[in-house]
């Protein structure tokens, strides 16, 4: 008999699934009680099929229902993480300050037998911040040619000021610098981070929660100034000088800090057309297409503006790469250009 089985087994005809030729056998030798035991058997591999499908359909069904769930999680999180970026209101009439520090003449360093040459140009980039920022209902105040005691004095009295009435502050400082430093007209040199701690939540508290934006048209590099001006003469190439510093930003919020370039390295200046980064910095502010679109895309949008450009540099092919640090909470969101504006008047600074 087992000699049978074992055949019937390598011949196919039976198997856990098929033991229908088992049970003929088994019956036509009248051994119903061998026929018994194989219906039992059948009746227990039926059963047992029939709970493992459902236990694997119960399984697939808990792990789709929990992957839905984590999908939907993650998508809400991510929603909930987009949408609950704030933006800065900038409702105030107006919205504050407009520093613009243009230190353009430098006559007193180089009688200190210090290699700064004047800044040519320098009046087209005051001309164009003005401009865009009176548009956008700033009030713009001009200082001229400070020693770097006078920048100081500037600075901390701006920050002394009463901006409860306003919602935001704007710096231009344009100058010659290095790495993480501004020079006054005397050659005097002024740590960046001690501009930018006058205006800390500790030193002033009217400013606390607003945002603070400081542009920086200044080299970063360590070597000596180089210019090079535009030959009127020669209209066939445009030459740009180097404004030789800016470096970090104080641990505090709600600041941006600007440079146009990177550190250690310097950046541009046309004598006859102003820097090239102020220059596109305005251009932009000026169209109406970045109206509504947060400050950090626009400058974003410049770095790649101005790196993907080439400039003449005592006949070599130079390039410029701006960049920038942000210390902002909320998005930020320039007011557009007012309809209407009064006429744009001159508010040069006194100390």
């Amino acid at each position: 008999m087992l000699e049978i089985i074992v055949e019937m087994e390598k011949a196919g005809d039976l198997s856990e699934d098929n033991m229908k030729c088992l049970k003929t056998v088994f019956i036509n030798g009248k051994r119903k009680d061998i026929v018994q035991k194989i219906e039992e058997f059948e009746k227990k591999c039926r059963d047992f099929s029939k709970n493992e499908i459902e236990a694997q359909i119960e399984k697939m069904s808990l792990e789709e229902s929990e992957m839905k769930h984590t999908t939907k999680t993650s998508t809400s999180q991510q929603d909930t993480s987009q949408t609950d970026i704030g933006v800065y209101e900038l409702k105030r009439n107006p919205h504050g300050k407009c520093l613009i520090i243009n230190n353009h003449n430098f006559k007193a360093a180089r009688s200190l037998k210090l290699k700064m040459e004047d800044r040519f140009g320098s009046d087209k980039d005051t001309e164009a911040i003005k401009s865009v920022f009176h548009s956008r209902n700033y009030t713009t105040e001009e200082h001229d040619n400070l020693t770097g005691k006078e920048i100081l004095s500037v600075i901390e009295r701006y920050a002394k000021e009463n901006h409860n009435e306003k919602d935001s502050f704007v710096c231009f400082i344009l100058s010659h610098g290095d790495a993480g430093i501004i020079y006054g007209t005397d050659g005097e040199p002024v740590l960046l981070n001690t501009i930018l701690s006058h205006f800390d939540g500790k030193h002033c508290r009217s400013m606390i929660g607003k945002p603070k934006m400081f542009f920086i048209q200044a080299c970063q590099g360590s070597d000596i100034q180089r210019p090079v001006y535009t030959d009127d003469t020669d209209s066939s190439s445009t030459e740009y000088a180097y404004d030789h510093g800016a470096e970090s930003l104080p641990d505090h919020s709600d600041f941006l800090t600007v440079f146009a370039t990177v550190e250690n390295y310097a950046c541009l200046r046309n004598a006859r057309n102003g820097s090239i980064y102020i220059q596109d910095l305005c251009t932009a502010l000026k169209d109406p297409k970045f109206y509504d679109i947060d400050l950090i895309t626009i400058l974003t949008h410049l770095n790649d503006i101005v790196s993907g450009k080439e400039f003449k540099v005592l006949n070599e092919n130079v390039k410029q790469m701006p960049s920038f640090k942000s210390e902002l909470r909320k998005r930020l969101i320039l007011p557009a250009p007012a309809q209407t504006t009064e006429p744009l008047e001159q508010a040069q600074g006194e100390l």
